[in-house]
């Protein structure tokens, strides 16, 4: 499957004032480096993240749950597929 976000492509996304779902396309600090990942699961504060394309995905099947203060947005443009 390829990603909704081909690389190099130029993303816009909320800092403040969005409400976190799953399906939900975020901007997360993971070890220093933003990431683009889509939310999977929301457990209180944790979420469960995962890349659109899973054989070369790094995601939380390999680092686990993040907390939620790591999204630092949610991504609005360009638009993704509803699921």
């Amino acid at each position: 499957m390829m990603p909704v976000l081909p690389p190099r492509i130029l993303v816009y996304g909320y800092r403040w004032g969005y409400r976190l779902k799953s399906g939900d396309i975020v901007i997360v600090v993971r070890d220093g480096r933003e990431i683009i990942k889509r939310i999977d699961k929301i457990n209180n504060d944790l979420l469960f993240v995962l890349g659109d394309h899973p054989i070369a995905s790094i995601d939380s099947r390999n680092f686990g749950w993040i907390p939620r203060s790591s999204v630092i947005a949610k991504i609005f443009w360009p638009p993704t597929k509803k699921s």
